[in-house]
């Protein structure tokens, strides 16, 4: 994009679409922030994410659209230039075309669910490394008109294939009189159309079997509109970039081939829809203003904010069984008795295996008539997957499954009338619809693991028959949070008669904020609605979490951004007894006891110190149980979390890795660098930079006999699972266990990864059992730059680089041995990416010193050696960056790539472990170590050897400790390989560090601290309290060195008991408000404590509070001075 403003003359401004439909703008200043410009660009009319951020009809898009429509009605129509791209859907059984279609019906213009395709115009554009082949139709039938002079020729994407099938490259469109056709396709172009999946029906014919339109352009008033149909992809969005064939934008077959006009005509189109505008003052007055740095407040205060009332919400049952199925009742019956119960909606989970097509649809036309302003009825089903384990999915877009699915060409088992084969597919195709297990103890004892799911929103903590508990799984729910998800939980009642509503009701139940909030939690696609509570009988009527890390301002920068304030209030006419606050299923954060009290309200403060998945467990003084919506406490500029599908891990911390398909955890941070973005292929879904070598984790082992096992050759593959036991601003911790077998996807009728049921893990490895822990830094890149602010090359003015630390062992359980020439137990892949990216290998070898080759040259010798601590291995030159593999002290790394030279591309060079000379292999009941960097580097130059040598150096991989200046006033030093470790003494380390140029803020662990809330770092200038996470003892964290720093880290105060819980507020707080510590006690004794600070604690160290009295289950607060 930057590239055509650049050569065209334009000013370029992107607006936040979702304001058009979503937010509460009014039409006047909607109107004025149009007028600034001569021409507005709208594309998604009908795409990824739906017109200007929705891709369903819901309630807020039919309150917000007649405003969008009528400001983009008088835009035009004063004078103002409308460009349209539309877009194909991508989600099935989105309804963006209704909603583009319900936007634009008054320019006269209609996008069709169909695509326009030539086959006797196609063009291949044949695979070029780093990026794929596509196909495209061109057409030559263009009519005069002003867009359209010196425009001969225009090639458009035909089909483009996603999730296992072929979807709209070019949306056709249906246009009134008063436009005129620019460009047709030619005759022999047809429409075809598209299926609930988005797969396009090429064997069906659609609205036009000859010459559809393809561009179109008419007058509106004063102003003009244009169309063209053309994905934003193959148009703005990759033009010039260096890995893009721009074949739609202008190179069409290529040098020596036809070329393609389709962006002149786009550009001359622009420059016609601004001619109206620009002979109109009222127009085009925009005028960037001077882009000064962001600077972000020296504090922020968080006492003017304020909870919101109390309030009871309105309840409902998931579970009704209708006579379309094994129930007795219709479902106006089942809608009677709810009303009758005091309920507000009624959720049907009817069994699949006794609907069919039909009767589905019978029920959800029925849900929807005896829906109404003040009640709701959702339509939903229930069935079991291959593994045996129940699920429910509910919402007005479940469709019934089909026999098969197609993906790719191949046919797997889907639905048989009893069994779900497909269940990935059943989410994918109900486009991501509320569902969810019943029951993880089942999967469990199916060999399934939790941690390998995907696609599931909802959670159902305790299932009932009726109003009999059958199942609990509130530790399910628990595991589902500390494995990173996005959910809210929900009742499950199976209710098989009217009749017995009331009572399931009465022991069971789902509390939403309101009947909007039910409509949109019923509706939600994927975890967008992410409300509600589920409750046996206790009433949460407030759960809230404020927090300073939600601000998106800096940690290291900001005082006040890690105080957080949570507050509940909680009914039971039976009295409360306890109300636990839970992090996932790490332990309770705070216990209040409700000593039968009817209503419990509490306010209390938290640091944020790591990421925290908040919920609430209420319990009455009868046992009833409610367990409230998450609260999430987390910071979205540096942390770990997944997509919102809950499929893979994403987010700022730039790991790409996909538990379903058993990967290993992800060995690098992604490329971040100010030049990534320019190699960044836009608007197709992807993680990642294409032109960059690659480092990939294989986890197999190779034998005399072959692979064992293998994901590209055998049936079976290593089951992995991971664990994310800390997610923190700076550092963040995962353990990974790779010691299983299972059936690998795509095999013997199984389907594809994410499209079938979990992959259960059948037994364990036979030759080795692998243990891994993955340590990832922060990088410096500023994402509330990046992101808040829209300032990506700005965010990136420090950035150095990303590390990600690796410790592991690999447990010999079957002696083997690897074949000749091969390294047995490989652990890296490195590969470049094709295209002239990743062509030259640097080494570090321990015994030969710097080594060279470069793909396609003469070898100087083979490509094998050993790294050994410090040693490293480094492919370049690649635009956006590169990755460098650094060996530590744990064991040496084995190298090795016999195909580099005869390739005359790239080889791959693997890194691994290999047996001890004159060992005849590796024994069984040994046990091999290692430890290894995986650093991503910027910069394009091709001799990285230099900047990679002084980063082993700089983090000590090399073993010493010299890397950088430091010395220990308090504590003790441990070690410095890649993280600073010392032990504190008594609970406080002080020491400087320093100066010293790093990738990345120097890692932290230090031992000898409490988890009591208090641990922290005070470094001398910034003068504030950053506090930090602990675990097993041991602090985490990072810190700036390169001008070198005075640090104090330890516990800010201690108790003299055990399992008291601090809070120390001491910024973030309004003018004129004095600190305070907050104190709290979970147990159910009142304790009297003493407390104190540490020595060299800055501000308060050496003070004394002696016999502070804490109630049982409770907090007191004790003031203290600044």
């Amino acid at each position: 994009m930057a590239a055509l403003v650049e050569e065209n003359g334009f000013l370029r401004v992107d607006a936040e679409r979702a304001k058009y439909t979503r937010y509460p703008v009014r039409e006047e200043d909607l109107l004025a922030s149009l007028r600034r410009f001569d021409v507005v660009v709208l594309s998604h009319l009908g795409g990824d994410l739906g017109v200007m951020g929705s891709v369903y009809f819901d309630e807020k898009v039919r309150r917000n659209l007649p405003k969008a429509r009528r400001v983009l009605e008088r835009y035009v129509r004063e004078g103002g230039g409308l460009l349209l791209l539309p877009q194909s859907s991508r989600y099935p059984r989105e309804e963006s075309e209704e909603i583009a279609n319900a936007l634009l019906e008054g320019f006269g213009l209609e996008t069709l669910r169909e695509a326009t395709y030539d086959p006797s115009n196609l063009y291949e554009h044949a695979a070029k490394p780093p990026w794929r082949a596509e196909r495209f139709f061109h057409t030559e039938n263009v009519s005069s008109h002003p867009v359209t002079q010196g425009v001969e020729r225009l090639y458009l994407l035909a089909l483009y294939r996603s999730d296992g099938i072929e979807k709209t490259g070019s949306v056709a469109f249906r246009v009134s009189p008063e436009w005129q056709v620019v460009v047709r396709g030619e005759a022999s172009a047809k429409t075809h159309p598209a299926d609930a999946t988005n797969r396009v029906l090429l064997e069906e014919d659609g609205s036009y079997d000859s010459a559809p339109p393809v561009a179109a352009a008419r007058s509106y008033g004063r102003g003009r509109v244009f169309v063209l149909s053309s994905r934003e992809s193959h148009l703005f969005l990759n033009y010039a970039k260096p890995v893009w064939p721009n074949v739609v934008e202008g190179h069409g077959e290529g040098e020596e081939g036809p070329r393609s006009d389709t962006l002149k005509l786009a550009v001359q189109a622009m420059r016609w829809l601004a001619e109206p505008a620009l002979a109109n003052p009222a127009y085009g007055d925009y005028t960037p203003a001077p882009a000064t740095p962001i600077r972000f407040p020296d504090s922020i205060e968080l006492d003017s904010w304020r909870f919101t009332k109390p309030r009871r919400g309105v309840s409902g049952v998931v579970g009704a069984h209708s006579a379309y199925s094994d129930g007795s009742g219709d479902v106006a019956a089942y809608a009677a008795a709810a009303r009758k119960a005091g309920l507000d909606f009624i959720v049907f989970t009817d069994p699949l295996s006794e609907l069919s097509a039909e009767e589905l649809d019978s029920l959800e036309r029925d849900a929807a008539e005896a829906s109404s302003e003040d009640f709701l009825v959702c339509p939903g089903v229930e069935f079991r997957d291959s593994l045996g384990v129940g699920w429910a999915s509910f919402g007005s877009h479940t469709d019934y499954p089909p026999e098969e699915l197609v993906m790719d060409g191949s046919r797997y088992p889907y639905w048989d009338g009893e069994t779900m084969s497909a269940t990935g597919a059943y989410a994918f195709d109900n486009s991501f619809a509320a569902n969810g297990l019943l029951g993880t103890k089942t999967l469990r004892a199916a060999g399934g693991h939790p941690a390998n799911l995907w696609w599931f929103y909802r959670f159902f903590p305790w299932i009932y028959e009726g109003d009999r508990l059958v199942e609990e799984d509130v530790e399910g729910w628990k595991f589902a949070l500390r494995d990173l998800r996005w959910l809210s939980p929900v009742s499950f009642t199976r209710i098989r008669r009217p009749e017995a509503v009331a009572s399931a009701a009465r022991a069971l139940r789902t509390v939403l904020p309101d009947l909007d909030s039910a409509r949109a939690w019923c509706e939600s696609r994927a975890s967008r609605v992410r409300l509600g509570y589920v409750t046996q009988g206790p009433e949460i009527l407030q759960w809230e979490l404020h927090s300073g890390a939600a601000r998106a301002v800096p940690q290291h920068e900001t005082a006040g951004q890690q105080r957080s304030v949570a507050g509940f209030v909680v009914e039971s006419a039976a009295g409360i007894d306890e109300v636990i606050v839970h992090h996932a299923d790490f332990g309770p954060v705070r216990r209040f006891l409700g000593n039968g009290e009817t209503r419990l309200a509490r306010e209390f403060e938290l640091a944020f110190d790591r990421q925290r998945y908040l919920f609430l467990e209420v319990v009455d003084t009868l046992g009833r149980r409610a367990l409230s919506n998450v609260a999430y406490h987390y910071a979205y500029p540096s942390g770990v979390y997944r997509c919102g599908d809950n499929l893979n891990y994403l987010g700022s911390s730039t790991l790409l890795m996909h538990p379903d398909r058993h990967q290993r955890m992800a060995l690098a941070r992604g490329f971040e660098g100010e030049r990534s973005p320019e190699h960044w292929i836009s608007g197709i879904d992807g993680a990642g930079p294409p032109a960059t070598p690659r480092v990939r984790g294989p986890l197999r082992v190779e034998t005399w006999k072959g692979h064992a096992p293998d994901h590209a050759r055998d049936a079976e593959m290593v089951g992995v699972v991971i664990d994310p036991v800390l997610s923190s601003s700076d550092v963040s911790i995962f353990e990974m266990e790779a010691s299983s077998v299972v059936d690998a996807p795509n095999r013997e009728g199984r389907p594809p990864a994410n499209r079938g049921a979990v992959l259960p893990h059948k037994r364990p490895r036979r030759h080795v059992a692998h243990r891994e822990t993955s340590y990832l830094l922060r990088s410096r890149k500023r994402y509330n730059v990046a992101w808040t602010h829209r300032r990506p090359h700005e965010s990136v003015a420090a950035y150095r680089g990303g590390l990600m630390w690796h410790e592991g062992v690999v447990e010999i359980k079957k002696s083997f041995e690897p074949p000749l020439g091969r390294i047995g137990i490989p652990l890296l892949e490195m590969s470049g990416a094709g295209g002239g990216v990743g062509t030259i290998l640097d080494v570090l070898d321990s015994e030969l010193g710097p080594r060279r080759w470069q793909a396609g040259s003469p070898a100087d010798g083979k490509i094998v050696g050993t790294l050994g601590p410090g040693g490293y291995a480094v492919l370049s030159p690649s635009p956006a960056g590169k990755y460098a593999v650094v060996a530590g002290t744990r064991g040496a790394l084995r190298y090795r790539d016999a195909s580099w030279h005869r390739s005359g591309g790239t080889g791959t060079l693997y890194l691994g472990l290999e047996p001890e000379a004159g060992a005849g292999g590796y024994p069984a009941g040994t046990k091999l170590e290692y430890s290894f960097l995986v650093a991503t580097l910027p910069g394009d130059e091709v001799d990285s050897a230099g900047a990679t040598a002084d980063l082993a150096r700089a983090y000590n991989l090399d073993g010493g400790s010299d890397g950088y200046p430091f010395n220990l006033r308090v504590g003790r030093f441990r070690d410095a390989e890649f993280f600073f470790s010392a032990q504190a003494a008594d609970h406080e380390l002080v020491g400087s560090f320093g100066p010293r140029a790093m990738v990345s803020d120097l890692g932290f662990r230090v031992a000898g601290l409490r988890d009591n809330g208090t641990a922290a770092t005070w470094v001398k200038g910034r003068d504030f309290f950053r506090f930090v996470p602990v675990r097993d003892g041991e602090a985490w964290f990072q810190e700036r060195i390169d001008d070198g720093i005075d640090l104090w880290v330890g516990n800010v105060f201690l108790a003299d008991r055990e399992g008291l819980q601090l809070t120390l507020v001491r910024e973030g707080l309004g003018a004129g408000r004095k600190p305070f510590l907050e104190v709290h006690n979970p147990g159910d004794e009142a304790v009297r404590v003493n407390l104190r600070s540490p020595e060299h604690v800055p501000v308060y160290g050496g003070t004394q509070l002696a016999d502070v009295a804490v109630p049982a289950g409770d907090s007191v607060r004790i003031p203290l001075e600044r």
